[in-house]
């Protein structure tokens, strides 16, 4: 299943009130008139995605909540999947935003992630600590983090720091856990195009240091539609993921507007292509939408099938 903060179908319930009272007469009682019932019905509340293989009978459903504080700064973003409807709460992951204050961009975030699969289940319990500059943008994170999972239980630590340039941009990634197997840290390097105020092409690349020793990368296109997109307007989302790739999701989603197309390629040439299609309510926002995914992955080749649905409050 590809993943997207991806990552990344909706059903929302909506509670009816009423209420009754006693009639009075216009004489006894000033009138008054009460202020408004306001909300933002172009706010994101849940995403509900089907994910169809080819020649698989089984789905995967995953459904995604999106909760807000009185500020409207979003809190929690939880998301369940799996292909048993019976077993829909087996596999998890859960984000809680804090912030500092009346600040509107989070100074830390809280991450439970459970997968469970056959006999192997993984459980996270990470902490993410954020910093960003004047204008917004995520100068570093820090991550601590732990495992439990069939081969008992680890604790590392996870920094990245960003320096940015006017169409580029590099991310310094050191790792208490990794830097020790695969031999030191990382940067990785990343080149933007834009159009129209859109990310339209990326070139992503990934050294190990000191060496600048060659990792992987890969080259990516998008394209959009005229629409907003509801996605956008999750500050907390926006600010802190930084990278699209297919498995590492989604800064093509979080862009103004909603992606149509994407296409990557990786420096080993394998290739992932997905088409979106949308239809929109009547404000302009994603209602449902239909995607094919096709990849390549050095031989193996796959088709997949995704019906989105928004959900807004």
């Amino acid at each position: 299943m590809k993943q997207t903060l991806t990552t990344t179908l909706f059903a929302v319930a909506v509670l009816l009130f009423s209420s009754c009272q006693k009639e009075i007469s216009p004489t006894d009682v000033p009138v008054v008139i009460p202020p408004p019932v306001t909300n933002d019905s172009n706010r994101l509340t849940k995403y509900v995605e089907i994910d169809s293989v080819a020649g698989n009978p089984s789905d995967t459903v995953t459904v995604v909540s999106i909760e807000y504080d009185a500020q409207k700064r979003v809190t929690a973003v939880i998301s369940y999947n799996s292909t048993d409807p019976a077993d829909n709460l087996a596999n998890y992951e859960k984000y809680f935003y804090h912030y500092n204050g009346s600040d509107t961009l989070p100074d830390r975030a809280i991450m439970q992630l459970r997968i469970e699969s056959g006999a192997d289940i993984n459980v996270r319990a990470d902490t993410s600590f954020y910093t960003y500059n004047s204008a917004g943008k995520l100068l570093k994170d820090s991550s601590n983090r732990n495992l439990t999972s069939s081969f008992g239980q680890t604790h590392s630590v996870t920094t990245r720091t960003f320096d940015y340039q006017s169409s580029f941009f590099t991310i310094l990634k050191t790792d208490t856990d990794t830097d020790t197997v695969f031999g030191g840290p990382t940067i990785d390097s990343v080149f933007l195009t834009l159009a129209n105020g859109n990310i339209s092409a990326i070139q992503f690349a990934n050294y190990i240091l000191p060496g600048y020793t060659p990792g992987y990368g890969h080259n990516s296109t998008f394209t959009y539609d005229n629409n907003p997109n509801p996605f956008h307007k999750i500050k907390a989302l926006a600010s802190t993921i930084q990278l699209f790739e297919f498995d590492n999701g989604p800064l093509a989603l979080l862009q103004k507007n909603n992606v149509t197309s994407i296409a990557q390629t990786s420096l080993a040439g394998e290739t992932v292509s997905e088409n979106i299609q949308y239809s929109y309510n009547s404000s302009g926002y994603p209602a449902v939408s239909y995607s094919t995914y096709n990849s390549d992955w050095g031989g193996f080749q796959e088709i997949r099938y995704y019906k989105s649905l928004y959900s807004y409050n």
